[in-house]
Order: structure tokens, then sequence, then C-alpha cells
């Protein structure tokens, strides 16, 4: 016993070590990988618990980050795919885990000098393999020839997310976002640390902001622009002011061009500065109605490129692998109590930041405090435009920034710091009483969307589930209102049993509700720019064209050549309703049926 007792002392000792050694695990999961990681990190549990009578250090990031593991869980469970779901899934839980380590295992200087010279190098080696591995040719905004065409690219075969991706390399995007919650650390000890570690940070600073400035990411920008804005008014009370004198400079541009003028611009998807935002307007309105669906469990944990391709089309959008929008992803893959949680999770941040940075007496370490603020802050604040989702790899050196300022107010203490308890505990009800109400609420819509989405997913790759597209039917044969969408999967699900009447049926209810405002409901941005410049709108026209580009877009479905047949039929266009099934027949649309003579 006393030997596994020393064994138990040397492990809690050296947690950061192996959290070191845990953390590829998981970032990389594989079936055996996965428990090999579990394995480690919970032996490190164990120990912890064993040698000093406690599971972990007390911290007000604690309910919702079980919150959030929670959810995870439940995101995981209504996924129409497992696979898609599963790396996000242990990304997750892998970070959590990573964060409860920094955390408990920051014990001794020598530790904190480890975390320290990480957190330092990291922006450095991570801005080296961005730089020769990532694909420059997906830079907006100006794609320079001079430079792009003569940096190295090389494929590092890193194992994917599990979502399918156009190419081996590094998005722009990704590197951008993972350059501005990396370099905070190093800017700040660029400005005001000491000794060598100061011209290390200099040299990670300059390499990690050239990488982020090819990259071209506007949402690494706004964070790192954010950060600094944070650092210096840290330093500067002046700083604070920064953002007004910015926002009059910004309503002075707009009065002198004209503020219809620049709105019609930017709903302009022929426009350069109108296309991206169109784009992210179509997508927000496609996850808002998602979340409207599942609002208990999200779609599912990583999903969002099968359920918006499979069943929230856009107006222009393709494939898409995420909401682009932190908030709105959150709530798709988790949510809203998983939103809530992630809410929680980042007022619980600062709140212990503050309670840190007011303990903490050595000006080395408050540095680093504010680091983190501005590293967590410029990941919360580019997600407005973009996202990284949790549970993506670089998202590792977020929860450590989450953990580390209270752990620095730890750092070379026995007893537990005054006030760093979990708070009132009865807060834990909270989640449970959003999810009953949310579930009182939409319990039948939520039940026929998370069914309905498996059992035409399913069939549509292949899988015909007979049991499964008649549990579906049942939970969607309810009248829907002016949920279209949820029409649609109701017609859908007809359609794969074979039943052509029950889904023409379904779609007639859709086109009905449909025809009311369609471009307000499938492509809000088109009807704010005709309503800017004073056009009149042809509520008729713009629905043929909507289904129409639903109908091109996904040539081998046969729902949307029905769909548009029993539109043209509605406008007394027999012979272009004949056309259409004839041409759902030429392509082999499936199911067949709903296109047959």
């Amino acid at each position: 016993m006393g030997q596994l007792k020393m064994i138990s002392r040397w492990w809690t000792a050296h947690e950061l070590w192996v959290l070191a050694v845990a953390t590829p695990f998981f970032v990389f999961p594989g079936e055996w990988r996965v428990l090999v990681g579990i394995g480690l990190l919970g032996l490190s549990w164990l120990s912890r618990r064993w040698t000093t009578g406690r599971w972990s250090r007390p911290t007000p990031l604690g309910v919702p980050i079980i919150w959030l593991g929670v959810m995870s869980v439940v995101g995981y469970t209504v996924s129409v795919s497992a696979e898609v779901s599963w790396a996000k899934l242990w990304g997750m839980w892998g970070q959590i885990a990573f964060f409860w380590s920094v955390l408990n295992g920051l014990q001794t200087e020598a530790d904190w000098r480890l975390v320290r010279w990480g957190y330092l190098l990291l922006p450095l080696a991570v801005a080296v393999v961005s730089f020769i591995g990532t694909d420059w040719s997906q830079v907006r905004l100006a794609y320079i020839p001079a430079i792009y065409d003569h940096l190295p690219q090389l494929s590092l075969g890193l194992p994917g997310s599990g979502v399918p991706r156009a190419s081996e390399l590094f998005h722009v995007r990704q590197v951008g976002a993972t350059m501005a919650l990396l370099l905070p650390g190093p800017l700040a000890w660029a400005l005001w640390g000491t000794g060598w570690e100061r011209w290390v940070a200099v040299v990670s600073t300059v390499v990690a902001v050239v990488v982020l400035l090819l990259s071209q990411a506007l949402m690494g920008l706004l964070g790192l622009a954010v950060a600094i804005w944070l650092l210096l008014a840290w330093r500067w009370r002046g700083a604070v002011w920064l953002p007004v004198g910015g926002l009059l400079v910004l309503v002075g541009g707009i009065g002198v061009y004209g503020p219809s003028r620049l709105l019609a611009m930017m709903l302009d998807e022929t426009h350069p500065l109108g296309l991206p935002i169109v784009l992210r307007l179509d997508m927000w309105s496609r996850a808002v109605a998602m979340v409207g669906d599942m609002p208990v469990t999200g779609v599912g944990l990583n999903s969002y490129p099968l359920i918006q391709t499979h069943f929230y089309i856009g107006y222009l959008l393709g494939p898409e692998p995420h909401a682009h929008n932190l908030w709105l992803q959150t709530a798709v893959d988790l949510g809203l109590p998983g939103l809530i949680a992630f809410i929680w999770l980042i007022l619980g941040f600062l709140w212990s930041a503050r309670r840190a940075y007011q303990q903490i007496e050595l000006e080395r370490d408050r540095i680093w405090v504010m680091a983190a603020v501005a590293g967590v802050v410029a990941y919360v604040a580019g997600g407005l435009l973009d996202t990284m989702t949790l549970g993506a790899k670089p998202m590792v050196a977020w929860w450590g920034l989450l953990a580390l300022p209270t752990a620095l107010a730890w750092l070379g203490q026995e007893e537990e710091p005054t006030g760093w308890g979990w708070g009132k505990r009865w807060f834990i009800v909270v989640p449970v009483v959003v999810m009953g109400g949310l579930w009182l609420l939409s319990a039948e819509r939520q039940m026929a969307a998370w069914r309905g989405h498996q059992a035409v997913y399913a069939a549509r790759m292949g899988e015909v589930d007979a049991d499964l597209l008649a549990m579906a039917e049942r939970y969607l044969a309810v009248d829907w209102g002016d949920n279209g969408d949820l029409w649609h999967l109701r017609g859908s699900v007809a359609g794969w049993q074979g039943d052509v009447a029950a889904a023409r049926a379904a779609w007639t209810r859709q086109i009905e509700v449909d025809r009311e405002r369609p471009l307000a409901r499938y492509a809000p941005f088109q009807a704010w720019r005709a309503q800017l410049e004073g056009e009149s709108v042809a509520e008729d026209e713009a629905l043929t064209k909507i289904y129409t580009i639903w109908r091109t877009r996904y040539g081998q479905r046969a729902d949307y050549y029905l769909l548009l047949a029993l539109w043209a039929e509605e406008q007394g266009d027999g012979v272009g309703a004949a056309e259409v099934l004839a041409a759902g027949r030429a392509a082999e649309a499936q199911p067949a049926i709903l296109v047959a003579d």
C-alpha cells in the first residue's frame, strides 16, 4: 500500500507531463487511442483523489463545463451520423479533461515554467506548421499571386474532424482563428515581460502575426484586434475609448456614403462586400431554423453540414461545414441548454480571472492572467463572424487558457485561496429547468425533426429502414402550421415509404406556407434589399426561383422535382410540371416513385 501511495503522489505531482502524453490521444482520436487517453487521465483523477483528498480544485466553471459535457453526449446521441460526431465528441471531452489537468497540475514553479514556455512557443510552432500546410488558394479578401503562388504547401496528413474536407491542407480561416487565440500570450509578454522569454515572445509574435495576415481571416483579425484593445486598456485606461472613436468615424463614413446605399451594397450577392454578408445571413437563417425545430438537443454534434445540406437548404448555400457564427453553431451542436452553459462558462471565466488578478501579487503572473483573458475573448469576439467549433483541435489551447487564472491563484498555496468555491450549488438546477421547459414547449417538434432526419438521411445514404420511417411518420403526423421545413420532412418520409399521395399532400401544404413571403422565409437579404431599393417583389416568381435552385442543386433527390412540379400545377402549368418530372426520371432521382409517370 505504501508503494502505491508513493506512485500516486508521484503521478499527481507530474500531472502536466501525463497530460502532455494523453492529449494527442484525444486530439487525434481512434478506437484504441481514446481508450489510452481515458486511462491516463482517469488515473490522474484517482491519484489526485487519493493524494489530496479531493477530485479537483474548486472552480466556478465546474457546473457549466459539466453541462457542456452532458450536452455533447446528447448531441452525439441525436446525430444522424455517429461517424461524423464521434471525433468531435472525444475532442470536446479531451479538451474538458485538459482544462481540469491544467487547473490541478499547475502546482510548482517548475510546472508554471513549463506551461509558460508552452504558450510562448506554441504560436511559433503552429505558425510554422501552418505556413507550409495551409491551402492559401482559399484566401478571400485579396489573393496576391506574387506572394501566395510561391508559398510552400505540404499536406501533413493529420486526421480530420469527421467532416469530409475538400483539401488535406489547413483551411485559412481556421489558421487565422488559431493564431488569434494563441497570440495574446506572447504579445503581452513581448510588451511587458522580461528576460530571455521576452525575446522568444517577440519572435513568436512576429511570425504568428505574419501567418495571421497571410490568412486574411476576418475571424482572426477581429479577434486579435479585440485582444490588443483589451491588453492596451489594461495598461492605458484611455484605450477604453478607442472603440468609441472608431464607432464615431464609422458612423460619419456611413453618413457621408449614405446608409441606404451602403445597406443595399451589403445585401448584394454580386458585390465583393455583399457576398460574404449575404452568405452568412443565408447560413444563419438556416441555423436558426434548425435550432427552432430541435431546441433541446441541437441537430447533432458536428452535424450542421449534413442537416443543412439534406433538410435546411438555403438560397445560395452549397455544402457548408458550420454556421459561421460561434453562438449559433453552439446552439446547433448542443441545443439551447448547451448555449446557455457556454455563455455561463465565459461569464464564470471572466469572474474567476478578475478574482485571480486581485489575489495574485507577482506582476509576471498578472500579465499572464490578462493574456488568458485576451485569448479567450479573442476567440469569442471572432466567433461573431465565423467559428472554430468547440472540440476542434486548436481549441485545446483555449481550454488551457480558461484554467490558467484560477491555477495561477492556487500556485504554491497549500490551502484554498479565498472565494474559490463552486458558487451557489443550487445553480445546477438552472440547466435542468431550462431543458425541462424547452422540452415541454417543443417535445412534439423536437421528436418529429429528430426521427425524421434520421430516417430520411439513412434512406438517402442507401439504408432504407422501414421501421425507422414508420416511427418518423408517427411523430410527423400532426399539423405543422407555418413550418415549411417540417412539412417537407413529412413529405420526404412519405416518399421513402412509397406513399406518393401522402408526399403530395404534405408538399402541397408546404407550398401554401412558402408562397406567403418566400423571400422573407428563405432569402431575407433579398427581401430587405428589395425594400431598400423600393422594388416590388413578385412572390410567385420568387418561389419558382427558390424551388428551381433546390432542384438544380440537388438533382439526385426526387423530392425537389415533385415539389417544383406541384408548384407548376398550382400555377396551372401542367406541361411544365410534366417536364420537371421527366427531368427527374432522366436524372434517376430517388426515390424514383416520386417522379414516375
